[in-house]
């Protein structure tokens, strides 16, 4: 949120949107390279444009928030798992095929945690999807974890966040500030003042910002529905889930499976699964990229107009004055 106060300081709101709006194109520039590491540079449209099409995008770009920024670390965290498993298709001088060696995979393991650390720290909610993504690579490359590797690693995930729970310690006497006040003395909060905060968010906050339905209702809820989600990613995403193989298919699968999991444990504030969908829209421009047929081009035209329709629903509230 910090880097938002510069362009504040000068009256100029458009300007504060542009640093949203630069986390977002650094985002759908991960999507997209995730994507390509399967399928190659087909698939990176396919997934930075469905991405493009989810409800959340449109108001976290007006909005002083910084979960774009969040988004943004998990997004390149989640290329970094990806890596581990594939070399860059697009590479001027590609190396010869097969696995990444060991020492290649460990330093993109480390860069994918230091990621994760750093999402934690620009927004502690985005510790969902960062648990999500670190359980997905101990599932699926567990011969890189040894009891060594597991304690430099927490050590590597901690270093960004650090600075802040020092901050709050000493300042406030609870490391995790606005959060567990009821387990470490808060000098500025308390939990009567978080459930005074909850009722008064449930009045005058956005619709479905506080959801409590099913599991399984709320898998259209945060994937789905147009002002959280996008249609055309719900659509896609079990064709994807179906037809898709593979240990990085996995990986991620098993990210956006776990953040869900945690996240119905939560507040269950759709905002914390934004990493999942970003996730969730490189598998579908995997998904799309393999369509092959007669009915390829059809359905590919169909699906375009569908995302651009979605797109330019949302985009329009950019130049809102809020």
């Amino acid at each position: 949120e910090m880097t938002l106060l510069a362009p504040w300081s000068y009256g100029e709101m458009d300007s504060a949107k542009l640093v949203n709006l630069a986390f977002l194109l650094i985002t759908l520039t991960a999507v997209a390279k995730t994507a390509r590491l399967l399928a190659g540079g087909i698939a990176g449209w396919w997934a930075a444009f469905i991405f493009a099409t989810v409800g959340l995008i449109s108001g976290q770009c007006v909005q002083g928030k910084n979960d774009l920024a969040a988004v943004m670390f998990l997004a390149a965290a989640g290329w970094c798992a990806w890596k581990m498993f594939h070399k860059d298709p697009d590479a001027p001088f590609p190396p010869p095929p097969g696995p990444l060696s060991r020492y290649s995979a460990i330093r993109l393991l480390a860069a994918a945690i230091w990621l994760a650390g750093c999402a934690v720290a620009v927004k502690v909610p985005a510790g969902l999807g960062a648990a999500g993504l670190m359980g997905g690579i101990f599932l699926i490359q567990r011969r890189l974890f040894t009891a060594k590797r597991l304690v430099l690693l927490a050590i590597t995930a901690c270093i960004p966040v650090s600075g802040w729970l020092a901050e709050n310690w000493l300042f406030l006497g609870n490391p995790f500030h606005p959060f567990l006040s009821g387990v470490f003395p808060d000098l500025s909060w308390n939990p009567a003042l978080s459930e005074a905060l909850w009722k008064l968010d449930l009045v005058l906050g956005s619709p479905g910002a506080h959801w409590d339905g099913s599991a399984l209702t709320g898998i259209w809820r945060v994937f789905g529905a147009p002002e959280i989600g996008s249609p055309a990613l719900f659509a896609i995403l079990p064709v994807a889930l179906l037809k898709l193989r593979g240990r990085p298919v996995r990986l991620l699968e098993a990210a956006i499976g776990l953040a869900y999991l945690f996240w119905l444990f939560s507040p269950r504030n759709p905002r914390f699964l934004f990493p999942a969908l970003a996730w969730a829209s490189a598998l579908a421009g995997v998904s799309i990229a393999g369509f092959s047929g007669r009915t390829a081009l059809a359905g590919r035209a169909l699906l375009a107009s569908a995302t651009a329709a979605l797109s330019l629903l949302g985009a329009a509230r950019f130049a809102s004055p809020s």
